[in-house]
């Protein structure tokens, strides 16, 4: 299941979201290894400034967490305060990931990870620099398989289930 919304943030909201972008730290972009990549995350979200602020106090609310499940059909949904593996994310000129099945299992409480959503905040993008989104019906089946491509344009949000295949 993916859904995808090609306008997310009102423009005056999006304006306030990309003027108050965290500025990239050096020493802070390195993988999971340790060892230095060209990308950075930011995982203190409700600290980047007051428009994130505002952002998390709505999506930590049950108003969100209903609009969500009506969305995806996913009932139950939680908000996750440490954004695991979420948050702000810059992938400079160069940085790419591989592909991978996301993890589904939280790593300090346990629930069951179920939806990701990726909101692109790029101001131009031109589909011969690669690095699109691929979300893969089933990896593990290879002969079953069939991938869903979106291109990161700006505004765009592609909201996907989170499972042991996805």
């Amino acid at each position: 299941m993916s859904i995808l919304h090609p306008n997310f943030f009102q423009e005056d909201v999006l304006s306030r979201i990309l003027q108050q972008f965290p500025v990239p730290k050096a020493e802070e972009m390195v993988n999971e290894f340790g060892v230095p990549n060209r990308k950075y995350a930011c995982h203190d979200v409700r600290n980047i400034g007051p428009v994130y602020k505002e952002i998390d106090d709505y999506i930590s609310g049950q108003e969100f967490a209903n609009i969500m499940g009506e969305l995806t059909g996913i009932r139950d949904l939680l908000y996750d305060p440490e954004y695991h593996g979420a948050g702000t994310h810059d992938n400079m000129s160069g940085q790419g990931m591989d592909p991978h099945v996301d993890f589904n299992f939280h790593r300090t409480t346990g629930y069951h990870r179920r939806l990701n959503a990726i909101i692109y905040l790029n101001d131009e993008w031109k589909e011969e620099w690669g690095g699109c989104l691929q979300v893969h019906k089933d990896p593990w089946d290879p002969a079953n398989d069939w991938t869903k491509t979106y291109l990161p344009l700006k505004n765009r949000c592609v909201l996907f289930e989170t499972n042991e295949y996805s």
